[in-house]
């Protein structure tokens, strides 16, 4: 690296004719590394990494909620099992447990929805100036994120259509079971 006073391309020139005997040596002056760099960054296709990334969040999004709900849900069994000893209809349990998987499905998409558009504002304002001549493929990421919403709701709904069937039967059979 060399500094000089004057115009850096007037040195860049200079130390070039100097080392023009060595071609595996090159002299960039700084306006042009700067030019480099940036079409190197603007030329990375980031396709790729987008839809292994939206496919993570698919995954983790219908993993997430399912096994919540699921998972919760097989762990209140004996609660289900003492409501219908105590008289609750299976469709008092079945609002309950779409009550709930509502509940957790409104809160995820809002929560998922503002910390996702907060970091993609973040982002977008960090690389503002590196990646402006990108162009992304919208329709692939519209596809995936419907895949993404219509998976998620899936899943809960078969965690609900599962678990209805612990409030059914003999309440009697149902406590003996703990």
């Amino acid at each position: 690296m060399t500094r000089a006073k004057g115009e850096p391309a007037a040195l860049a020139q200079s130390v070039s004719a100097t080392l023009a005997d060595d071609p595996a040596l090159q002299v960039k002056d700084v306006g042009s590394a700067t030019h480099i760099i940036g079409s190197s960054l603007t030329a990375v296709d980031l396709s790729g990494l987008t839809s292994i990334e939206l496919a993570f969040a698919l995954g983790m999004a219908v993993a997430a909620a399912g096994l919540m709900l699921g998972l919760g849900f097989l762990d209140r069994r004996r609660s289900f099992a003492i409501l219908t000893a105590i008289g609750a209809k299976p469709h008092q349990l079945a609002a309950f447990l779409w009550g709930e998987g509502l509940l957790v499905t409104v809160g995820g998409l809002v929560f998922g929805l503002l910390s996702g558009l907060t970091m993609a504002w973040m982002l977008v304002k960090l690389l503002t100036g590196v990646l402006t001549r990108r162009r992304t493929p919208w329709p692939s990421r519209q596809a995936i994120s419907l895949w993404v919403l219509v998976l998620l709701l899936a899943s809960i709904v078969a965690a609900v259509l599962m678990s209805r069937k612990f409030g059914q039967g003999n309440a009697a059979e149902l406590l003996r079971d703990f």
